[in-house]
């Protein structure tokens, strides 16, 4: 089965503001324009009431759905008015006819709101969604971030259209795009529309001890890298910020401080090259060295299938998931999934949840103030006991001593 994406034809309000997009996300139809927006800007031409409902109709022939990429803007709120976190400010739902056939509900502080999502990288959620932020767009004067949300779906193959359902708190959406991934009949079972492993993931693909995607990670570093071509310091610039977040993962993960001194190692011994192909084997050279005691091998590049596996689990890593569900999500019987997962993993497909689990918790700690517990109960630790003592095994460190510590820098 093959990837395709279907962009999805709505009505929009000549009054929201333009978005134009400057950046567009690989392998999406991104068009921008004008926007729907939920709330009192936009009156249902009937009844005059605020038009709360965005409705997406689908196309007769589409296949089984398996995502929906929405594309706006979700942090604004009506007339100066805070929303509490943890509300419930609007819903996506999947429609057969008027028979709703699946609803994920959007929450203020962690689909959209304050401190979400992040000006920069992919925050996974890991309740089937994840976030990201495209562009910026000015609304009455302020720039409001353009953000890319994606949510995975359970197979769905009858529905009719899509609604996006504003439930009337504070917050007011603007809608630019709605784009259904599906799947089509396809005569390579291994094609797949993937995109590049982001910089931002590196240092928990380290952590984790992905072989496979740190591999896939490198193999673009060195393209990167080569094509510079003659300009060496840019050439230099990217192996060295490639360099930095591999080698503060690694100390992170207790290697020695001996690799403190990787840069200027690798400066020396970048300025004794003369092309970029010189500089990119010189990088791959010390990526192996450094990666190669905590790095299981595997038998090369990743299996096309597995690619989708991880993006699926970076974005439902909370879910109660065992590798049968998800073995059959794709459509492989489970001991093959098992031969593949290990053989892209390294490890089994449970201990990579658990430490996917730990790493998304991990950086919560450090980069929020929710309560531990409620970080517990996010990443999917239904004991919070439990986790902190798995956390400690994992760390070398509790989780309140590690917040403790960021507190101090």
């Amino acid at each position: 089965m093959v990837t395709v994406f279907q962009p999805a034809e709505f009505s929009r309000s000549e009054t929201t503001p333009i978005w134009k997009p400057s950046q567009v996300k690989p392998n999406l139809p991104i068009t921008g324009g004008a926007a729907w927006q939920s709330g009192s800007k936009l009156r249902d031409p009937a009844s005059g009431s605020p038009q709360n409902s965005l409705d997406v109709q689908l196309p007769s022939s589409v296949g089984e759905l398996r995502r929906v990429h929405v594309i706006g803007v979700f942090a604004m709120f009506r007339q100066g008015k805070a929303e509490s976190s943890g509300s419930v400010g609007a819903a996506i739902q999947v429609l057969n006819e008027e028979d709703l056939v699946y609803q994920h509900n959007l929450v203020s502080g962690r689909h959209y709101g304050p401190g979400s999502p992040p000006s920069q990288g992919t925050s996974y959620i890991g309740d089937g969604t994840s976030i990201e932020v495209l562009d910026s767009v000015m609304v009455d004067g302020r720039e409001q971030p353009v953000c890319h949300l994606t949510l995975d779906l359970p197979p769905i193959r009858q529905a009719t259209h899509l609604r996006f359902r504003d439930f009337g708190t504070p917050a007011s959406f603007l809608i630019y795009d709605v784009i259904v991934e599906q799947l089509a009949p396809s005569t390579c079972p291994f094609r797949g529309n993937t995109g590049n492993v982001a910089l931002s993931e590196v240092g928990s693909i380290v952590r984790l001890g992905d072989r496979a995607r740190f591999d896939k990670a490198t193999r673009q570093l060195i393209q990167g890298v080569k094509a510079c071509g003659q300009d060496l310091d840019e050439a230099k610039s990217l192996a060295l910020t490639f360099l930095a977040v591999v080698s503060a993962a690694l100390l992170e993960s207790g290697a020695p401080r001996s690799l403190h001194r990787l840069q200027l190692r690798a400066i020396r011994l970048f300025d004794e090259q003369l092309t970029s192909e010189m500089i990119a084997q010189a990088t791959k050279t010390l990526l192996d060295e450094i990666t190669g005691h905590v790095m299981v091998p595997t038998s090369g590049k990743i299996d096309p299938m597995m690619e989708r596996t991880f993006s699926y689990l970076a974005r439902n890593y909370s879910k109660n998931l065992t590798d049968a569900d998800v073995a059959k999500q794709f459509g492989l019987s489970t001991s093959h999934f098992r031969f593949l997962f290990r053989e892209a993993a390294g490890k089994p497909f449970h201990k990579y949840l658990i430490a996917l689990r730990l790493e998304r918790a991990r950086l919560m700690i450090l980069q929020e103030n929710t309560p531990i517990s409620e970080i517990s109960a996010r990443v999917g630790f239904s004991n919070a006991a439990h986790f902190s003592r798995i956390f400690q095994k994992e760390f070398s460190v509790t989780p309140s001593k590690l917040r403790a510590n960021r507190r101090k820098i």
